[in-house]
């Protein structure tokens, strides 16, 4: 091992201070990881799948708009 790595800083060589960082770095990033897998944020949809009772047209629509989009028939239909 070269002779840079044997220098000791605070009772420790510089290799076991590059060792230790990168096992730290490398746990941060896996428990990072694994704290967004588990985490449950459901995304917010604004819009809802609807069929058209006129027309039969079958869709996503504004959940604040409920129009067909293909003849603007207001009679719709939610679909899950």
């Amino acid at each position: 091992m070269p002779e840079v790595l044997q220098q000791e800083f605070f009772g420790f060589t510089l290799f076991q201070i590059i060792v230790a960082l990168v096992i730290i770095i490398v746990s941060i990033s896996i428990i990072q990881k694994i704290v967004k897998a588990l985490s449950s944020e459901k995304q917010v949809s604004f819009g809802i799948k609807v069929k058209c009772l006129n027309c039969g047209w079958v869709g996503s629509v504004g959940k604040y708009d409920r129009r067909c989009r293909k003849c603007i028939s207001d009679s719709l239909e939610e679909i899950r």
